[in-house]
């Protein structure tokens, strides 16, 4: 039998995480314009703002199905900013721009902050294949990776591209 998890004091725990990190990434993108938003700075081979918001917003739809939802995030995502992919667009024209990939990880946002503190218990303490993150046995496990460093990595990589970019830092 998984060990207990309350429901409510995930959601106490990880809803605020959400909301900071959330208003911190919005804060990093937000006068990025979209003729720069997919691009790479000169000489350097980093995450885009493009990819990682695409990025973070495919996981924002992986929590909202953790804690059994349906995700917002369209399956057109998977290819374009799952593990592995580029972090600049094949095909530009093809892509989503900003404003359609700002639209959508709001969408995640909402729908994850609305099923987190109604998700069942045994769903969250259910085991989940590790072949991904051994240290990471269950579902309430790898949600909080996922709303906590995982989403902080990514942030960071934003703040990498903003000061290649010769943007000030924001934090």
């Amino acid at each position: 039998m998984a060990d207990a998890v309350s429901t409510a004091a995930t959601a106490d725990l990880l809803l605020p995480q959400l909301a900071r990190s959330v208003s911190y990434l919005r804060g990093l993108v937000a006068e990025i314009g979209e003729d720069e938003f997919a691009t790479q700075p000169a000489g350097a081979e980093v995450n885009t703002p493009w990819w990682v918001v695409g990025h973070v917003t495919l996981t924002l739809g992986s929590s909202v199905k953790i804690c059994g939802g349906e995700s917002p995030v369209p399956k057109s995502y998977g290819p374009l900013f799952g593990g592995g992919s580029a972090a600049v667009p094949a095909d530009p024209d093809a892509a989503p721009g900003k404003a359609d990939l700002m639209a959508v990880f709001d969408a995640a946002v909402d729908e994850l902050t609305r099923v987190l503190p109604h998700a069942d218990p045994e769903r969250l303490a259910a085991a989940r294949d590790t072949s991904f993150a051994p240290e990471l046995p269950r579902q309430v496990d790898m949600l909080a990776f996922l709303i906590g460093p995982h989403f902080g990595i990514h942030a960071g990589q934003l703040t990498v591209w903003r000061r290649l970019t010769g943007r000030p830092p924001r934090f």
